[in-house]
């Protein structure tokens, strides 16, 4: 109780220190000292303290003042912590860094010299949140000198909101839980009495505390001493498992909606420009069916899609001018649907621009503006809609897989409710492996794999126009070396990426030799089945092999449903027959499907391989059974067949 009440007093002082914009802050020396690699151990820092204070006034102008204090203690948390960054929009608001200082282990104080402190482009995250829908960001990057073990970082920042994108409303979310310790964290809100502010708590509790003051609401969040997020293979985004807080002041979701169609109706206009290009790629076609594809096509593989360079400094989150975007032929997500509507509206459809998360589902309970990303919905007769994402490239599905199984809000005029899409074809998704090929006498396989998918796994497949050819010629080399360590790659074939009209395929021819083990009159050959095949369907899905810890605390999530098959079709030597097959393998569940058999017919043998994934989200009360159902294919896999020699 002693030390509580100490720690306790030595955190009470340290606020006071760091209340108020103008304070001079004192060096929380005996709370750095509190932090040693033994009560934290095998980390890289320690948040010590991490304040949020938003003050909300009438007019609509906030001022955000965050103080962030954190202790490195490994060599890997100086690089992590060395450097801060931190995003404003340009538009709307104005960062400026208060403070920023390295506390050395000794105590000594090193203030970050100005040309430390940079002001630089947005530089979004990769994978699907490289498509976030952003406004005119750009970041303050801070450069800490002297960073060593033991040494710690503070800053504290002011952000200056001259409107809300929303006029009159407050929309926020915050995340209070990272994948380092926290030993504490708090966000208060203070805002006019007479705005009604809604909040919501997800995955977890905070402590809340509230009381008027002055005519103003004070509201208070807090967490302490919150364990960090160890990262599992496969785990949800960390804002699908993290303690989250929502907070918003707008009544419903039919606000968002209108207001978006009201911000981003000027920019849905066609030019003559606009107007002959979508003559000239439709004029022939003669369904509305082939028009629209028409015009996704074109968008997609004609104009780019960039994260940075296309955010404007001075429209916040209205899409450009499609004009403008035709004319540049590069633009970010909203950019690309908004010229996909005004191309629209030249064949007779009647398109809007519709809001999504793409790498969590959007919290329904607290409508807000904060979407990620922006694609289009074109409503059909029964009132309801279908999507399409111009963002993708090389494609020959509108609406990726990936964006399914989620809300998103269509805008429009009148104003509309969030709308949830499920999966729209969960066995659309497959990736097909077929391996044919000559075994001889001595063991040694001539062969070719043949690869070929369907709805993302085809656009993955695609993605192999990004690799260079000697890249990519190096990773086709390693891939037949699983049939043999001495395998050599002879020739390799890739259609054509740009062709939607027909499926892509990859096929590589090889040598093999010692595919089948050589004893006495038997040769042994080694199964392609089991767990370890469905290794390139899981890892193009984002994943690898996920069963591989004995306990998990968060779910597998392998991100959309997906089918992987593999068939493999080995011409028997002359004189040889199968003595032994390995038994079947089946296991059906509500999340999965998988089926491995073995044949001979007619001097040849196949070997079937198929593992489905219904459900992506497998629960952690589940991981056990289907790690241990893979565990079992494995084993199962890893039997010989026996050939031998026919009497």
């Amino acid at each position: 109780m002693k030390k509580f009440l100490v720690a306790y007093l030595l955190t009470t002082c340290y606020l006071l220190l760091t209340s108020g914009c103008g304070a001079k802050l004192g060096v929380p020396i005996a709370l750095i000292e509190e932090a040693t690699p033994e009560k934290y151990e095998d980390v890289n820092g320690v948040i010590l303290f991490d304040s949020t204070q938003v003050k909300i006034e009438e007019d609509g102008t906030t001022v955000y003042r965050e103080h962030k204090l954190v202790k490195i203690l490994s060599t890997y948390g100086k690089k992590k912590f060395g450097e801060v960054t931190l995003p404003y929009s340009a538009n709307i608001s104005k960062l400026e860094i208060n403070l920023a200082r390295v506390i050395s282990p000794e105590g000594k104080v090193i203030e970050v010299p100005e040309e430390n402190i940079k002001d630089v482009p947005f530089v979004p995250m990769g994978g699907m949140g490289g498509k976030m829908f952003l406004p005119d960001v750009r970041m303050k990057k801070i450069i800490f000198p002297e960073i060593e073990i033991g040494s710690s970082i503070e800053y504290v920042t002011t952000l200056k909101l001259s409107k809300s994108f929303i006029p009159g409303r407050f929309a926020d979310m915050r995340i209070f839980e990272d994948d380092e310790p926290i030993r504490e964290m708090t966000y208060t809100l203070e805002f006019p009495k007479n705005m009604e502010m809604k909040y919501v708590v997800k995955n977890g509790k905070l402590a809340f505390s509230g009381e008027e003051k002055e005519g103003r609401a004070v509201y208070k969040w807090e967490a302490r001493n919150v364990p960090r997020i160890i990262k599992e293979p496969l785990m949800p985004s960390i804002m699908e498992v993290a303690t989250m807080l929502v907070i918003s002041n707008i009544p419903s979701w039919q606000e968002v909606s209108r207001w978006y169609w009201e911000v981003s109706e000027p920019s849905v206009v066609a030019d003559s420009a606009i107007k002959s290009k979508v003559a000239e790629i439709t004029d022939t076609l003669e369904t509305q069916e082939e028009k629209i594809r028409a015009i996704f096509d074109w968008i997609s593989m004609e104009v780019r899609y960039l994260q940075t360079e296309a955010i404007s400094k001075d429209k916040g989150f209205n899409p450009r001018p499609a004009s403008l975007t035709f004319e540049r032929k590069w633009g970010v997500c909203r950019d690309k649907a908004a010229l996909f509507v005004a191309m629209a509206k030249e064949i007779g459809v009647k398109a809007n621009i519709v809001l999504i998360d793409v790498s969590y589902h959007t919290p329904s309970e607290i409508p807000n503006p904060l979407f990620e990303h922006a694609i289009v919905g074109i409503k059909k007769q029964d009132g309801s809609y279908y999507y399409l994402d111009p963002t993708m490239e090389y494609t020959r599905d509108y609406f990726p897989v990936v964006e399914q199984n989620r809300d998103l809000l269509v805008c429009t005029e009148q104003g509309d409710s969030l709308r949830f899409v499920e999966y729209e074809n969960p066995e659309g998704n497959w990736l097909l492996m077929k391996n044919t090929g000559k075994l001889n006498a001595n063991g040694d396989f001539e062969g070719r794999l043949t690869m070929q998918g369907e709805g993302l796994m085809d656009m993955a497949l695609r993605s192999f126009r990004y690799i260079p050819p000697e890249q990519r010629k190096q990773l086709f080399e390693q891939m037949v070396k699983g049939f043999s360590p001495e395998a050599t790659l002879d020739t390799f074939e890739i259609g054509d990426p740009a062709d939607l009209s027909n499926p892509f395929a990859i096929e590589l021819q090889y040598r093999a030799p010692e595919y089948a083990i050589k004893k006495g009159s038997e040769l042994h050959l080694a199964s392609s089945g089991g767990a370890s095949s469905f290794s390139l369907g899981a890892g193009m899905a984002g994943g690898g092999m996920p069963w591989g810890l004995e306990e998990r605390k968060y779910p597998l999530y392998f991100q959309f449903p997906m089918i992987t098959r593999s068939v493999t079709t080995v011409a028997l030597p002359k004189g040889y027959k199968v003595k032994k097959l390995p038994d079947d393998f089946k296991s059906e569940h509500s999340k999965w499907s998988i089926l491995l058999t073995r044949n001979e017919k007619a001097g040849k043998l196949t070997e079937r391989n198929e593992f489905s994934i219904k459900d992506p989200l497998i629960p952690v009360e589940e991981y056990k059974d289907f790690k241990s159902v893979m565990e079992d294919l494995e084993k199962q896999g890893k039997k010989n067949i026996v050939l031998i020699k026919k009497k």
